[in-house]
């Protein structure tokens, strides 16, 4: 009488048949060695012994499955491991960035900086998680046959494959984002630029693809395919790396790019200077600006409520809070200010609901202050409160840098746009003033 043992996969089976030689219950192959049943082609035939009890080839299967699950296993660990290192370090770099320089960081740094935090928080939140699974499952295989952890396992099971897909969707998700902006790269001409962030972002898809398609178990994903689907994402990381270069350049880079002797490339950080007289004047005023130090930038700080509190203190939905957007500042450094510099900075604010307001910020009385003046506007009182018109002392005045870390308004909800414009004349000789501005959109 013949029967089969059918195993997952080739590799499987030679184990399989390795461990029953070793006990004697395989004699020498006396079967053909192919034979078609059913329409599969055998590739496996050998002559079980005489011996050979059904007790022992399930005990060699299970042999077999447990070593299958706990390399599985093991190999989701290590994995996970070494990916939850690599996006702990990325955490930690953008925390102390926003330690550093968060306070006086524009906005759309910082929201960047947060987004890619939160979404490093939620990886490795599913790594960790996916560890624990494999950890559990190690430990099932590996105790007695009845305990608490093999009770575990299908529950394991299950959750690695939510969060295995998970991943494998972000990963998607990222791919289709950096496919996008090499997109917009390439129609605003830089095209060596565009082609590698697309590129990149294609490899990051299909590494996504493959770790999707082994996820939900739609097709059986080797080592070497695993292996091969990091490696691909690799690549496009370093890609996309390379050709958003541009991203990590500095003012004068910006600058540099945007001049008349410049690449003139990526216009989103910049139309190149027109060759006017106006164009000219824009050129000297912004290099001027940037090689002398002078800063302005607007953000909000979601911790700073004061104006609203009264407002959430007798609010009867816990859940106003989330809406909340705190504190609208501007912060300015002044290089080499003495007695005769002066500034003026000029924000102009349009609210959620369209209404427009201006705040002006002026030296004050004396060097350790400054003026605010609210003009008279129509923002809903709900929506945007204002601080009131006076004197407030600037941040600090330490070697001639003057620093400001001014609060002009509480929102609730984030403004449709803001607009800064700073002026500074340095220096009693100053005919005509440095010019920065700063937009939120």
């Amino acid at each position: 009488m013949e029967f089969m043992v059918v195993a997952d996969d080739i590799a499987s089976m030679n184990k399989m048949i390795d461990e029953l030689k070793k006990g004697g219950n395989l004699k020498e192959t006396t079967l053909a060695k192919a034979k078609k049943v059913l329409g599969a082609e055998i590739k496996h035939a050998h002559q079980f012994s005489g011996e050979l009890t059904l007790d022992k080839l399930e005990i060699a299967i299970e042999k077999i499955n447990n070593r299958r699950v706990t390399f599985d296993a093991s190999k989701g660990i290590l994995m996970n491991g070494v990916m939850i290192f690599l996006q702990g370090h990325l955490f930690s770099q953008n925390r102390q960035a926003l330690e550093a320089e968060g306070r006086d960081m524009r906005q759309d740094v910082k929201e960047e900086i947060l987004n890619d935090m939160v979404k490093t928080g939620v990886i490795m939140s599913l790594m960790s998680a996916e560890v624990m699974a494999h950890t559990i499952k190690i430990v099932g295989n590996v105790l007695p046959k009845t305990n608490i952890f093999t009770t575990m396992i299908p529950g394991c099971e299950k959750f690695i494959k939510v969060t295995g897909s998970t991943l494998a969707l972000i990963t998607i998700l990222d791919g289709v984002m950096d496919i996008y902006k090499g997109g917009g790269y390439v129609k605003n001409g830089d095209t060596l630029d565009g082609f590698l962030v697309g590129a990149g972002g294609s490899l990051i898809l299909l590494s996504g693809i493959i770790n999707f398609v082994g996820a939900l178990g739609i097709a059986v994903i080797p080592l070497s395919l695993a292996l091969v689907a990091i490696a691909i994402a690799v690549i496009g990381v370093i890609l996309v790396y390379m050709g958003s270069e541009a991203e990590r350049w500095s003012p004068m880079e910006v600058w540099f790019n945007r001049c008349y002797f410049g690449m003139q490339k990526h216009p989103e950080k910049g139309q190149p200077y027109p060759l006017t007289a106006v164009g000219t004047s824009a050129a000297l005023n912004d290099y001027f600006a940037y090689i002398s130090g002078v800063y302005l930038a607007l953000n909000y700080d979601s911790m700073d409520l004061e104006l609203f509190a009264d407002y959430f203190m007798y609010s009867q939905n816990d859940l106003d809070i989330l809406d909340y957007t705190g504190g609208l500042h501007v912060h300015i450094k002044l290089p080499n200010f003495d007695a005769h510099s002066r500034y003026t900075c000029m924000v102009y604010l349009t609210d959620s609901e369209g209404q427009s307001a201006k705040v002006k910020i002026e030296k004050g009385k004396d060097d350790k202050n400054l003026n605010v003046t609210v003009s008279p506007n129509q923002c809903n009182y709900d929506l945007v409160r204002w601080v009131a018109s006076k004197d407030y002392p600037i941040k600090s005045n330490i070697n001639g840098t003057v620093v400001i870390d001014q609060k002009i308004a509480e929102l609730f909800f984030k403004a449709k746009k803001v607009i800064g414009i700073l002026h500074y004349w340095q220096g009693k000789d100053a005919k005509s003033p440095l010019r920065v501005e700063h937009i939120i959109n």
